[in-house]
């Protein structure tokens, strides 16, 4: 008799879990499918997988690593705005990487990681996961509102990661890209991130972006570059053994307010600004020359001395 019942149990729960799985409409997303016949309605066997049906839903997991064998093929495709992807802590990333600790960046490619190439796919988020060894760039979400959390994008031979105007990058890491780390649209904001070892620019964007808590080190051109864009603010971020200036901001007579930033060791400029910006609180130490422009509003040290 109570077998009978932790049966009943049991096939009560197997049914309400599911009842709630698809409620929540999660999909999965795997190489099995991928590959073979397609991971749900509206998507064929073979990458990109396309999010294009929403009759499959709105909110997509990972549940195995993506890999794929061509540099020139996205990994994911949307056709839809709106969809949350969940990478899991899993990776999609292309077939030289598997396994290896050293630079596999593609010679060659225009395949994407995930792909929301236009301002109408608007709201797609994308967290927990890695993005690596792309022929093109890690991930690009061009719709407005969209975001990334926790991503690290790797050795992808264009830009690591990509956001349209008014995205957010939050807690992620973008490193050893061919181009710029992190490439933003007006009105942005990226934070407590990481743009490390990049060809270009560490984080390279437009206006009105908010840049904090941000470590940009060893990038090939300038750390943190937002001319021609204007009204940003810069606040708290570590600058640091950059080929270009440490932050470069401004357009005209419009400017930046850039405030409680550690700036060292760049080859140009710790701080390159229009005249009408204004810059607090910073210390600068070991640049091509301190500050080229802009009003200091006090607090600046460059190294022992106040800045200009």
């Amino acid at each position: 008799m109570k077998n009978s019942i932790r049966i009943v149990q049991l096939a009560l729960f197997i049914m309400l879990s599911s009842t709630l799985f698809a409620a929540e409409g999660v999909v999965e997303i795997n190489q099995v499918c991928a590959t073979q016949l397609g991971c749900f309605s509206g998507d064929t066997s073979g990458f990109p997988v396309t999010i294009a049906d929403v009759a499959a839903g709105t909110s997509f997991i990972l549940t195995s690593d993506l890999v794929l064998a061509d540099t020139n093929t996205d990994g994911i495709a949307l056709v839809l705005p709106g969809i949350s992807i969940d990478l899991n802590g899993f990776s999609i990333i292309g077939q030289a990487c598997v396994g290896s600790g050293n630079n596999c960046t593609p010679t060659s490619g225009t395949g994407i990681g995930i792909n929301a190439p236009i301002a109408a796919l608007h709201g797609t988020s994308v967290k927990n996961g890695n993005v690596i060894g792309m022929g093109g760039s890690g991930l690009v979400l061009i719709g407005v509102n969209s975001s990334i959390k926790n991503v690290t994008a790797r050795w992808n031979r264009v830009n690591g990661l990509v956001v349209g105007e008014s995205g957010s990058i939050n807690d992620s890491r973008a490193a050893n890209n061919g181009m710029d780390g992190i490439l933003f649209f007006q009105m942005s904001s990226i934070k407590n991130s990481f743009a490390i070892n990049n060809g270009s620019n560490g984080l390279q964007g437009t206006s009105y972006a908010i840049i904090e808590n941000n470590i940009i080190r060893g990038n090939g051109l300038v750390g943190i570059l937002t001319s021609p864009g204007f009204s940003s603010i810069i606040n708290g971020n570590t600058v640091d053994n950059n080929g270009g200036h440490g932050v470069q901001c401004g357009r005209g007579s419009r400017g930046c307010l850039v405030t409680n930033n550690f700036i060292s060791t760049n080859t140009g400029s710790g701080l390159f600004l229009t005249s009408s910006s204004a810059y607090r609180g910073n210390v600068l130490n070991g640049n091509g020359t301190a500050v080229n422009g802009g009003v200091n509003m006090g607090g600046n040290l460059c190294g022992t001395v106040v800045c200009p």
